[in-house]
């Protein structure tokens, strides 16, 4: 798998430019996705606790100011999401394309025999929709999986900052969310190899 990732890679150097923007668009938007993290702290702080206790006023201005922002958060993590979509999507397209004029000219280079010995319809699904996967993967799959991983990294170290006790609390059920997202994985790896198959004998 790892030798052919970095295969799948070497398919996006002609269009690391848009890659890399995106990349960095990426960061900002981790970044930007933490801001309310805060801005809750303090709501709850400096708005609620303070304000149910009665023994000061309701701070309205500050509570106006956090929901402003709350929403300018919105807007922004919309707007760089859509843009990063966009340009991943582009890469996915150009990376397909290329990948698709790649496997159409290797299959005129074979030989009469490695079609008569295999189903039209299996070469068929390797040229449209092992590709169109692959491309799911570049535009969505990979930047989403590595949005995740940072955001949980980054979370986890705030949280570790701001309370390592209660941190370290909350990461009790972790290992077996991962024992079992391990076991599920391999399950659904198998259901879907053989979806594959029964989709390929369709065509």
């Amino acid at each position: 798998k790892g030798k052919m990732f970095s295969r799948l890679l070497t398919y996006l150097v002609p269009y690391w430019h848009v890659a890399a923007i995106a990349t960095v668009i990426m960061f900002v938007l981790i970044g930007v996705r933490l801001i309310p993290m805060y801005l809750q702290k303090s709501l709850f702080d400096d708005v609620l606790i303070p304000g149910s206790t009665g023994k000061t006023p309701p701070n309205f201005k500050l509570l106006f100011y956090l929901g402003f922002v709350l929403i300018g958060v919105n807007i922004v993590t919309t707007v760089l999401g859509a843009v990063r979509g966009y340009m991943m999507a582009w890469v996915g397209q150009r990376i397909t394309f290329d990948l698709r004029n790649k496997v159409y000219s290797h299959l005129h280079t074979l030989s009469l025999s490695f079609f008569s010995q295999r189903e039209t319809g299996i070469i068929m699904t390797r040229v449209t929709r092992d590709v169109e996967r692959l491309q799911e993967f570049i535009a969505r799959g990979f930047p989403e999986m590595t949005t995740d991983i940072v955001m949980i990294i980054a979370m986890g170290g705030i949280m570790f900052k701001e309370n390592w006790w209660l941190a370290l609390f909350t990461l009790i059920p972790m290992p077996v969310m991962i024992i079992l997202t391990i076991y599920f994985g391999h399950k659904m790896h198998k259901v879907f190899h053989v979806v594959w198959k029964r989709w390929a004998e369709i065509s």
